[in-house]
This record gives C-alpha cells, sequence and structure tokens, in this order.
C-alpha cells in the first residue's frame, strides 16, 4: 500500500490476536495442515451443536435442562458458523489482521509528532489492554463454568460432573467414571474453542475500530494543520506556496481514499462478524435470562457472571461500530473549518469533493441491513428480555415485571 508504513509498535499485539483467530479454525494457511485444522475444528463444533440440538426432545418436561442445552448450543456454534461465513471472506480477514498495523505517512514534522501521539498513546495503548483483558476474561467464562460444575457434584449432590445435561446412546455407561471424565473434557473443550471463537471476533471488530478512528483522527489532525503542512512543504522543497497547498491537500485527498478503501475490504467480513456475535448473542441472553430462575444457587451464580460478560461483549462491539461513525464525522468538520479562500482554485474544488464524500457516514451494519449502534445493542437487550418473558409466560403461567 503506497503511502503507508508499518507501525512496528503494534506488531506484537496483532500478532497475539491472529494466534487467537488460528486456533478458532479461522485465517488458516492454504495448505494441508492449514485446511485439516479448519475442518478438524468445523467439525468438533458441529458435533458438539448437533448433540446437545438432539438431546432436547429427551428432556421436553424439564425446560431447566432445555434451557442450558440451547445456550451451550448457541454458544457452540459460534465455531462452525464462523468458520463457514467466513471462509468465503478469507481477503477480508487478511486486510483485519495484516492492514490494521499500517498508518500513512505524511513525511512532515508536524505530522509525525501527532502521528506518534495518536498511534504510540491511543492506538497502540487500546490495543494493549484490549490483548491483555480478553483473555483474561475467557479465563474468568471458562473457569466460571468449571468451578460451579464441580460445585454441583460434589457440594449440591449432582450425580455426574457435566455443564448440562446431555443424551447418551444406550450402549454408553455414564456411570463409568472414564465416561464421565472424556465427556467432562470434551465439554471444556468445546467451551475453550467456542471462547477463542467469540475472542477472535471481538478481536477483529477491535482492529478495524483502532484502525479506523486512529487514521481519521490523524486525517483530522492533517486537515486542520493544512495550512501549517503547506508552509513546510514549501520551505522544504523549495516550490511555491500554490504547489504546496496542492502536495498538502493531496495527502489528505489520498489518505481518505486509503481509509475508504480499508473499510470496503473489511466490510464484508465484519459485517459477517456481527450479524454473527448479535445473532448468537441474542439467544444467549435469552437462555441466561431462564437460567436466573432456575432453583439451583450455582446455575444463577454461573449465569450472573457468563451475563455480566455478554452484556460486556455486546456493548463493546457496538461503541466501536458507532465511534467508527463519529469520527467519520470529525473529519467532515474538519474540511468544512479550512480556510477556504487561501486555497488555489483546484484546491477549492477538490475539498468540495472530499466535502461532499466525508458527509456519508462510515456505518457498519449486518447482512440484513441493520444498523449496528448503541441504539441497536438496547434494541438487542430489550428483544431478549421480551422473548424471555413472552416464553416464561408461555410455560409457567406468569409474567415477571
Amino acid at each position: 500500500m503506497s503511502g503507508y508504513k508499518t507501525v512496528e509498535v503494534t506488531e506484537f499485539q496483532t500478532k497475539r490476536m491472529i494466534s487467537f483467530i488460528k486456533i478458532c479454525g479461522v485465517l488458516q494457511e492454504p495448505n494441508f495442515f492449514g485446511r485439516s485444522y479448519e475442518a478438524l475444528t468445523f467439525t468438533f463444533g458441529f458435533l458438539s451443536t448437533f448433540q446437545l440440538l438432539f438431546s432436547i426432545p429427551f428432556y421436553l418436561d424439564e425446560i431447566d435442562s432445555i434451557a442450558m442445552q440451547v445456550y451451550h448450543a448457541s454458544l457452540y456454534s459460534a465455531t462452525p458458523l464462523s468458520i463457514g461465513c467466513l471462509f468465503f471472506h478469507k481477503y477480508a480477514l487478511y486486510c483485519i489482521t495484516h492492514h490494521s498495523n499500517l498508518s500513512y505517512d505524511y513525511n512532515s514534522k508536524i505530522m509525525e509528532d501527532i502521528q506518534n501521539k495518536i498511534i504510540r498513546e491511543g492506538k497502540t495503548g487500546k490495543i494493549r489492554v484490549f490483548a491483555t483483558c480478553m483473555p483474561w476474561m475467557l479465563t474468568i467464562m471458562v473457569s466460571n463454568f468449571i468451578i460451579n460444575s464441580f460445585l454441583d457434584k460434589f457440594v449440591m449432590g449432582q450425580k455426574y460432573l457435566q455443564f448440562y445435561d446431555i443424551w447418551y446412546p444406550s450402549f454408553v455407561n455414564k456411570d463409568y467414571l472414564a465416561v464421565e471424565l472424556i465427556t467432562y473434557f470434551i465439554h471444556i473443550s468445546s467451551m475453550l474453542l467456542s471462547g477463542f471463537t467469540i475472542f477472535s471476533a471481538t478481536g477483529g471488530a477491535f482492529l478495524v475500530y483502532c484502525q479506523m478512528t486512529s487514521e481519521l483522527s490523524l486525517l483530522s489532525r492533517a486537515l486542520s494543520h493544512l495550512d501549517a503542512r503547506a508552509r513546510e512543504i514549501s520551505e522544504r522543497e523549495g516550490i511555491s506556496l500554490q504547489q504546496a497547498y496542492r502536495e498538502a491537500f493531496r495527502m489528505c485527498a489520498e489518505h481518505h481514499i486509503r481509509i475508504i478503501g480499508f473499510f470496503v475490504d473489511v466490510g464484508p467480513g465484519i459485517q459477517m462478524i456481527y450479524t454473527l456475535c448479535y445473532f448468537i448473542g441474542l439467544l444467549l441472553l435469552t437462555c441466561t435470562g431462564f437460567a436466573f430462575t432456575f432453583e439451583s444457587l450455582t446455575v444463577k451464580i454461573k449465569f450472573a457472571v457468563v451475563s455480566l460478560i455478554q452484556y460486556t461483549f455486546l456493548y463493546g462491539i457496538s461503541w466501536c461500530a458507532e465511534e467508527i461513525s463519529t469520527q467519520g464525522e470529525l473529519v467532515n468538520e474538519a474540511t468544512y473549518g479550512i480556510d477556504w479562500l487561501a486555497m488555489p482554485p483546484d484546491v477549492r474544488s477538490s475539498l468540495r469533493i472530499l466535502l461532499l464524500f466525508s458527509q456519508r457516514p462510515l456505518q457498519i451494519r449486518m447482512i440484513f441491513g441493520q444498523l449496528v449502534s448503541l441504539d441497536g445493542y438496547m434494541s438487542l437487550v430489550k428483544a431478549s428480555y421480551s422473548y424471555f418473558n413472552m416464553m416464561l409466560v408461555a410455560t409457567r403461567g406468569e409474567e415477571i415485571i
């Protein structure tokens, strides 16, 4: 990408996120081992989901068990759905992971100081915090399930060590310790794989947010300092001020084109990520609501932690999408605030074009056209509660207010 330079300081955190994405089966190398691992994780996630859905008819009289099964089936489905859907958007994923550490080079002392502040103090700090916090959230989620499953068996008197009730073939004896441990290991593996998938989806959305907001902020500053940059170019290159204005604005226009190009390139992948996150999130929040009506204290504690993580996760990706749109509006304001009368006539014409294009909002939408924003997040929360309330009325004949 000409005009861009690699910001090495973000290399480590970006590679760390890529490693998580690869663990969940997405973004594998196009060779035998990469495709084999991708097929293995897809099959494992699919079979875990299928086993849970197949078990539902055997527990129709136990609404608690069904809620737990649907919850985990929704969680486990994240892996096969992500691999299957994102398989057709490999280039978008490549752009997210390989172009998110690039920044435009204005070749200016004025912009170098601003860029270092935006990239090193802003973008890099955010990525570092995210890359540190998300593994901890994943650890807390999985540890929460493991601890509560042990409490269920050894304190609450549950017969088997498990996360949920599940159907077994008639030839499998659940009373054997080996069968119990193998099943429990499969539960943990499925949980970890799903957790890595969710982390990867959040990481992809966050990398796009960091890249878009930092570059849009840099462009806004470049437009605000257009006059100073033109004078700097004039002194350095020994050209007239009119020519320097043209060169300074040309860089801004090229930078804006690169930003829009990145947004378009990652669009199909990020659109699919947000769609899967919202779809799975709606199912998870609905089933989590059912969990709070259970009599088991350990189940309530388990899902209280999970619910907090889910709400934080969905709020975070919704906030990122809205912040990209907000930063896009600042570019329009910076363009409008330029001293137009000091510009050459051809630059004024180009400024009008940039002003027109920057008025178009940079919005992330799901594949069905819904806008991703904080308002959409609140609608999701309300929809999950309404669905939970409706199902509760249908099953128990009472309503929670």
